[in-house]
């Protein structure tokens, strides 16, 4: 066996007489493993004497006069041979016919259904593969681990690092060009604070004046708002005395989201202490840049502004609730709603009004709880939760039932939906053996 060096020195020599750039096409030149050839480089086995024949026959002498002495146990596995001989002392009878005829089974499978032989080993592994990422004791275990090993803030910082390289999307790019008129202001992108990425964080005279949170429209109402209770929740863990700015666009009439849910949003956010900035109008360019340049800004103006475009949308907005109320249910909730008769009285779907003169519609409903049905995903459920308790009545219970498992949920994500959900539901196996058949009908 050679010694590191020397083992080195031979594979980078091996590369160059046999014009390979990588060990993997060393190993397709000389018709050898990849895996096998890995370990040679490795020096974790040692080399076959064919593998000198591709060198000159002086090079191969000196490398066979360079070899290492090994002991003469060298590989052999730890303790081994007292298992070997604990077996054969034992009653092994048994265990060596079993063994037999697991090779047998191999053997013949092999030889006579090589294709069928080929499905059930896949269908072991992929099994086995299943088993290790959907047991809960194994996930709980490496997760232990982790949060032991690397803090409890672990995945927290995982998610803050990639978020602080990724590149910039089209509204970022927007705002970012827009900065560039901010006089006497610099500011970051993608900064870390107190543990959260920011969008954008403005300095002035080396202070930080203003945070900016970029959103981006969704065509979903529940799934806009779903990303707003998210960076809520984010803002509200920087303590800083600064203005807050949450920066989306307002689409034309054709675009699926309508335009009275984007005023809506703006108006909550003005009424919850943060400012809107709507990208594509001038004038909230102007209170932008009075606001961080000169920390002024006229809210009443803006809240007046608002009222009077949502009062002018508000009927359309009941209109079209209503219309989605009439729509007939799909067969997976028709299963939930059968579910519910035993233990709730059903009053249907129920229009809701929020405090915005804005409607939506909740799947079904009982004197005291909404519930709401989602095949895409608990991003929408979530939503719909916080919407309910933070414009309309936070004593109004909420249900969500996902009709098809989301395996994507984050803590942040089990956080929210344990704050705005009342009763979350994650699959609907899970609400089909839920306790409320026990009597606990709603949250």
């Amino acid at each position: 066996m050679l010694n590191k060096e020397i083992n080195k020195k031979l594979f980078i020599n091996l590369k160059q007489y046999t014009n390979s750039k990588s060990l993997k096409e060393l190993s397709v030149k000389l018709n050898i493993n990849y895996n096998t050839l890995k370990g040679w480089a490795r020096g974790e086995q040692t080399l076959p004497e064919y593998l000198l024949t591709n060198f000159p026959k002086d090079e191969a002498e000196l490398y066979i006069n360079s070899g290492i002495l090994l002991n003469h146990n060298w590989g052999a596995s730890k303790g081994a041979m007292i298992t070997n001989q604990k077996i054969k002392e034992g009653n092994s009878d048994a265990l060596q016919k079993r063994i037999a005829g697991i090779k047998r089974w191999h053997h013949e499978m092999k030889t006579k259904s090589p294709k069928e032989y080929s499905r059930l080993q896949r269908q072991k592994w992929y099994n086995l593969l299943k088993f290790f990422k959907t047991n809960k004791e194994i996930h709980a275990k490496s997760k232990q681990t982790l949060l032991k090993r690397y803090g409890a803030d672990y995945y927290s910082k995982l998610g803050n690092k990639g978020a602080e390289h990724a590149e910039l999307n089209r509204l970022e790019l927007k705002v970012k060009k827009q900065n560039e008129t901010l006089k006497g202001i610099t500011f970051e992108v993608h900064k870390q604070i107190n543990g959260c990425n920011i969008d954008f964080v403005y300095y002035k005279n080396n202070k930080i004046v203003a945070l900016e949170e970029v959103v981006g429209l969704k065509k979903k109402k529940s799934a806009m708002y779903y990303d707003i209770a998210r960076i809520k929740r984010k803002l509200s863990r920087i303590k800083l005395n600064v203005p807050l700015l949450i920066s989306f666009e307002i689409q034309n009439q054709n675009w699926k989201t309508p335009k009275r849910m984007q005023l809506e949003i703006a108006k909550y956010l003005l009424d919850t202490g943060i400012v809107p900035i709507i990208l594509n109008n001038t004038k909230f360019m102007d209170i932008k840049h009075e606001l961080i340049c000169n920390n002024k800004t006229d809210f009443i103006q803006i809240d007046n502004c608002l009222n009077t475009e949502l009062k002018s949308n508000s009927i359309r907005s009941k209109a079209n609730a209503q219309c989605e109320s009439n729509k007939d249910f799909i067969e997976s909730e028709n299963i939930i709603r059968d579910i519910l008769k035993e233990k709730v009285k059903l009053l249907g779907k129920k229009l809701l009004k929020t405090k915005y003169e804005t409607y939506f519609v909740s799947d079904e409903s009982s004197e005291d709880t909404v519930y709401f049905f989602s095949k895409k995903g608990f991003k929408e459920l979530i939503g719909y939760g916080f919407m309910v308790k933070e414009m309309i009545n936070k004593d109004l219970k909420v249900v969500g039932v996902l009709l098809e498992k989301d395996k994507h949920a984050t803590q942040t994500d089990i956080e929210l939906a344990n704050r705005y959900v009342d009763k979350m539901y994650w699959c609907l196996d899970e609400f089909k053996e839920g306790p409320w058949r026990n009597g606990i009908a709603s949250a």
